[in-house]
């Protein structure tokens, strides 16, 4: 794959959303739906939870507007990148985690399966699951490497019950990177891998800072939490977009299956919550007002008492916020909004693509040879888009 043909190809398609993907719908309320797109809004909103839940998932809907097939064909040709083959026989030392952990370790050890005599940083590596697995029975040495203690301290009780040989393996690194500097690693092996499994934010461009100022021999980088970005964007020479918070958002949220029922809650609770702002917003408070962390109980209260909840000091009655609730006129535009909402979600995987393809265009940049590949099941690991870089 040309990265750089792909990135720009990502770009172009960007741009031309990129105003209405920069804010959520409800946050531009009440110029919320662009003109263009009222119909096929109108058309999801027709659609069944089970329908909605796999057009989500899988993009295809045969939708009776071309303009709308065109776009889910150029958004699946965007996000289509080469597949790892899954391995689900590797025998990992510890069975006592959760599948999609687990699921994450066997593709790792299955990549680096035919490469022995190298060292490897595991950053955010928790309790050493994945430098557990890689170096056990193998001629490798692993530094994992976090700043919670508490994990490591776990992680070394786990290791000496599993085999305490293992320690003589690796080395937990209690810091926090970016902020605490490197101890001089003393080197076991002349070759060096960099690992990020699934860096949240800020995290992963400064792995890849690492990587290239180290001089190291390989990576693989998988992001995370695309919306604890900060600054660190647009790396490449290529990127020119201003994507913003909101935007990330999308990115973080993308490729999660979705069942019938969690898209149902999903809508029940963007229900409650928009017309809150609807509400405030007839009242005279125009500014978007966050609500903070919802209960899922209080969603099963009137919109009224739901309102006084999380509005206290605007919302002088809940007989009055329960009326506008119930108006039919209310409940219609505040439909159109969620389903606006989902169409925008529609670009998640769009703007990770961008994020990921611009940092592996940078490592490109730097004389690295690169791939990026979907490493994880996606619907085990959604997260799963890799970079893989080598001298």
């Amino acid at each position: 794959m040309n990265l750089a043909e792909r990135f720009d190809q990502c770009t172009q398609f960007l741009k031309v959303w990129e105003s209405f993907l920069s804010r959520e719908p409800i946050r531009n309320y009440p110029n919320f739906c662009p003109e263009l797109i009222e119909d096929w809004t109108k058309e999801l909103q027709d659609k069944k939870y089970s329908e909605l839940s796999q057009i989500e998932k899988t993009l295809n809907l045969k939708s009776k507007f071309p303009e709308f097939n065109e776009l889910l064909s150029q958004i699946k040709t965007i996000i289509d990148f080469p597949k790892t083959q899954i391995n689900e026989n590797a025998i990992l030392i510890d069975q006592k985690i959760k599948r999609k952990k687990e699921h994450e370790i066997k593709q790792i050890k299955s990549i680096l399966e035919d490469q022995d005599e190298f060292e490897f940083l595991d950053f955010g590596g928790g309790t050493g699951h994945l430098c557990e697995n890689l170096i056990h029975n193998r001629n490798r040495f692993g530094f994992s490497i976090d700043l919670d203690s508490s994990f490591q301290k776990s992680g070394k009780l786990r290791i000496e019950k599993n085999d305490p040989n293992n320690l003589n393996k690796m080395e937990f690194l209690n810091l926090k990177f970016g902020e605490d500097s490197i101890p001089e690693l003393t080197q076991r092996y002349s070759k060096q891998i960099i690992l990020g499994l699934h860096a949240c934010g800020d995290l992963t461009p400064d792995i890849i800072s690492y990587f290239k100022n180290s001089q190291s021999d390989s990576l693989i980088s998988i992001g995370c939490c695309y919306h604890k970005l900060t600054t660190k964007i647009n790396l490449s020479e290529r990127a020119t977009l201003n994507l913003t918070p909101n935007a990330f958002n999308l990115a973080a949220r993308s490729y999660a299956p979705l069942t019938p029922e969690s898209l149902e809650l999903k809508i029940k609770i963007r229900l409650y919550r928009y017309m809150l702002h609807c509400f405030l917003f007839e009242l005279g408070y125009k500014k978007f007002i966050p609500t903070g962390k919802t209960r899922l109980k209080d969603y099963e209260k009137s919109f009224g008492e739901y309102a006084i909840i999380y509005a206290p000091d605007l919302v002088q009655s809940k007989t009055v916020a329960q009326a506008f609730y119930d108006k039919i006129t209310h409940r219609e535009i505040v439909q159109k909004i969620i389903y606006t909402d989902i169409f925008r979600g529609l670009f998640g995987r769009v703007i990770e693509t961008y994020i990921v393809l611009d940092r592996a265009l940078y490592l490109e940049e730097k004389g690295y040879q690169v791939e990026v590949k979907e490493i994880f099941d996606p619907h085990i690991s959604p997260r799963n888009l890799a970079i893989l870089a080598h001298q």
